[in-house]
């Protein structure tokens, strides 16, 4: 009985394993922009609502961490495309670029 119970836990895991995905990407977006002030700066031109910093003590702060993030995509797309974002130079080109592409993937 528990090893079926097991097995099916297993399956809603692999089915729901996308979600850690997001999260992921989530949190490294979020540390991207916070971790610069010009980052945040060029964010905050572009979004009138401000990223969370929710403690990760229940499963309900992920959900409000992933809400928020969605309110948000517009302007973080909008922030990634336009012209200070290009032509901000830094020496992290390259998390630059996947915070980009992460932003603007239609499967995100």
């Amino acid at each position: 009985m528990q090893q079926k119970i097991w097995k099916k836990n297993n399956v809603a895991y692999d089915q729901c394993s996308w979600i850690s995905q997001i999260i992921d990407d989530v949190t490294f977006i979020k540390k991207f922009i916070v971790g610069h002030s010009m980052r945040l700066s060029m964010f905050n031109s572009f979004n009138s609502l401000e990223l969370f910093s929710v403690a990760p003590t229940r499963f309900a702060s992920t959900i409000v961490v992933l809400k928020r993030f969605r309110s948000l995509k517009k302007g973080l797309q909008e922030m990634v495309i336009g012209d200070e974002w290009f032509s901000y130079k830094e020496n992290d080109v390259a998390r630059a670029q996947s915070v980009k592409e992460t932003l603007l993937n239609d499967n995100w």
